[in-house]
């Protein structure tokens, strides 16, 4: 429902503003999570941009298994969007991290939104 959604993305935000100066690798994690439940709720741009910060700040930090788990992330958007080369191009970036990191639960339930 919307209400459920919309509460959703105000405790996440609600989060990212917490998470900004405390723990900056909860950040990626939020971020990510931001731009999941717009893509479930069809908001693709919005889910992009917080999706490309999420890499981005997972990439300054070199966490190859947060950076894999975010371009996932982006990746599934892409693909719900209907862009099917950026999401191809977004699941091979990805796997390679994933499967570095041995993030295997992520490779197969990391598509799931929240």
């Amino acid at each position: 429902s919307v209400s459920y959604i919309d509460s959703s993305l105000f405790y996440l935000k609600q989060g990212l503003k917490a998470s900004e100066n405390v723990d900056i690798i909860n950040t990626v994690y939020v971020l990510n999570n931001i731009g999941k439940t717009y893509t479930y709720i069809g908001k693709f741009d919005s889910a992009i941009a917080y999706q490309i910060l999420s890499v981005k700040l997972a990439t300054k930090l070199k966490a190859q298994q947060d950076i894999g788990k975010s371009v996932l992330g982006l990746a599934y958007t892409y693909l719900k969007n209907g862009n099917f080369e950026m999401a191809l191009n977004g699941f091979l970036q990805a796997e390679p991290l994933l499967l570095e990191a041995h993030s295997f639960e992520e490779i197969i339930g990391g598509l799931e939104t929240p």
